[in-house]
Parts: structure tokens; sequence; C-alpha cells
């Protein structure tokens, strides 16, 4: 800044923090001060096309000028799961052969919205869709094949469906990588931690 007569600095940065937590007393005798925002701070909107941790996550201010920032809801407990498979299990535990409805819902989201993005023209993007409730791989096994199950009740009802086109193949699974799957057309179901791998295609 010395090398200047008459100098001035206005920097913009995404994080400001950095410039806050400059040495505001540092005066160097050849390069001059440092570069400490101490004449003005200013705060730009966030446009509403956004969306930072605040906007995921929320916000609770402590200033009254300013209001609380709800979350989005991504995060949805459920309290269906319990009886199908408890938090606390063994690895031999086996499941029910009934999936709790917020699972059932789940997939059938899943493969709504991976048609809606198909419909849109996204037809060469991945779509996934992680199943993870439980850290034994004997019992993920089990899952794997209740996921599977559940899809290929999804696929063939959506084939028998009025007025519905849509392309088959084999519907036998046929393994491919050492993550289990259950693919409908290019989405896709991971059940982490399964033995046998396996994909069902439509």
């Amino acid at each position: 800044m010395k090398s200047f007569e008459k100098s001035a600095y206005v920097g913009y940065t995404a994080t400001p923090f950095a410039n806050i937590y400059i040495d505001p007393d540092v005066d160097h005798a050849e390069l001059g001060a440092d570069l400490f925002p101490d004449s003005f701070i200013r705060t730009l909107p966030s446009p509403t096309n956004y969306l930072g941790p605040e906007r995921v996550f929320g916000l609770q201010v402590d200033n009254d000028d300013e209001e609380d920032v709800p979350p989005l809801p991504l995060v949805r407990p459920v309290d269906d799961a319990e009886s199908w498979i408890p938090s606390k299990h063994k690895s031999s535990f086996v499941p029910s052969d009934d999936l709790p409805r917020s699972l059932r819902e789940a997939i059938a989201s899943f493969v709504l919205a991976s048609a809606a993005r198909r419909v849109r023209g996204q037809t060469k993007v991945h779509n996934s869709m992680l199943v993870h409730v439980t850290r034994f791989t004997a019992v993920q096994g089990i899952v794997r094949d209740q996921v599977a199950s559940t899809a290929d009740s999804a696929r063939y009802g959506l084939a028998s469906a009025p007025g519905t086109r849509i392309s088959r193949c084999s519907p036998s699974p046929r393994p491919t990588t050492r993550t289990a799957q259950v693919r409908l057309s290019r989405p896709q179901v991971n059940v982490v931690g399964a033995k046998e791998p396996g994909v069902n295609r439509l």
C-alpha cells in the first residue's frame, strides 16, 4: 500500500472472516499496514437462489433485528421401523418381510422422481437411493433382497399400468459390482453392506 502516495483497497470476498481475523495493529516499516478492513465492512444480501448452510440447516440469530432462518425439511425422522429392524439388534437378526411404510413410500418417491427427470430430458444423469439401516453385512443382505422385491413390484406395476410403454430386459438379477444395487433402468437403489451383488433392470 505504500507503493503509492494515495491508495484505496476494496475487498470483495465470500469468506469475510478471513479479513476480520487480520491483525489490525500490523504496521510494517516497508510495506505499511495490513489489509484489515478498518474503514467499513458491508454484507451483501444473498440472492434468492443461494443455497448455503444457513438455508439447509437453519440459523438461530441473537440479533433482534434479524429473523431466524428455518431449515429445509431434508431430515424426516421415522418411527415405524422399530418393528422391522430394531435400533439394537445382533448380526443374526432376521428382519420381518413387512417393510415399514416410510421405506416403501421412499422407494416409490425415488421411482417417481427418477421418472420426472426422464420426462425433463435428463436421461443420461445418475440417480441413486441409499438404504443403510444396519452395520451387519448379513442383515443388510436380507434388506437388499427385500428392497429389490419392493422395487420389482413397482416395476411390474408400472409395466402393467394402462397406457404405459416400458422397454423390458431380462427380469432376472445379474451381478455387476461389489455394491448391491436394484437398478430401475438407469436409477438405482444401493443397499450398503450386502455381500451378494445384483441388478434388476427394466
